[in-house]
């Protein structure tokens, strides 16, 4: 959205438009967002949203510039167990892989990583109405179980300690499965 707003962004005013009329065609029944946050909602894990989300789409602080830029907003779906969409720099998905976590190319159209940035932006929305149009959701997330927890032990291995939101999270999780 920032892209959108800000005046100083790299977008035309034709994908500005386009952005907007996207977005308007999205089925808002499938959008769990608040529209009032504080300054410390980066920081937490909402549980009540995530238990009733299956995917997420990952709007990182950078979409345009040259540079990878990976934040604690990419690492949230990771440990809620969600596969994700990055709107982010060219070359996120990769730079994941290359540290050590699976994406979903199989089960989300992936194609956008290695695109320019315009076209990295109509790529993801047309990913976004691949996933809208799947009729059974529940059974699309189940099929990515393995690499969902591959991904999950991975943010594990790698951190000091789990706050007590992600592990309320694995706990919802596995009495799921």
């Amino acid at each position: 959205m920032n892209e959108i707003l800000d005046k100083h962004s790299l977008w035309d005013i034709e994908h500005k438009k386009l952005a907007v009329k996207h977005l308007r065609k999205l089925d808002s029944s499938l959008i769990i967002d608040y529209k009032d946050i504080d300054g410390t909602f980066s920081a937490n894990l909402n549980l009540e949203m995530n238990q009733r989300a299956l995917w997420h789409i990952v709007t990182e602080t950078y979409y345009y510039l040259p540079k990878l830029h990976l934040t604690e907003k990419i690492f949230k779906p990771i440990s809620c167990y969600h596969p994700f969409i990055i709107v982010g720099n060219r070359g996120s998905l990769k730079e994941l892989r290359r540290m050590g976590y699976r994406t979903f190319d199989g089960y989300i159209d992936e194609s956008y990583d290695d695109l320019p940035t315009f076209e990295r932006y109509d790529a993801i929305i047309e990913s976004l109405r691949k996933i809208i149009a799947i009729e059974d959701k529940l059974s699309w997330y189940e099929s990515m179980r393995e690499i969902l927890e591959h991904n999950y032990n991975v943010l594990k291995n790698n951190s000091t300690s789990l706050n007590t939101a992600v592990v309320s999270m694995q706990s919802a999780y596995n009495s799921y499965f």
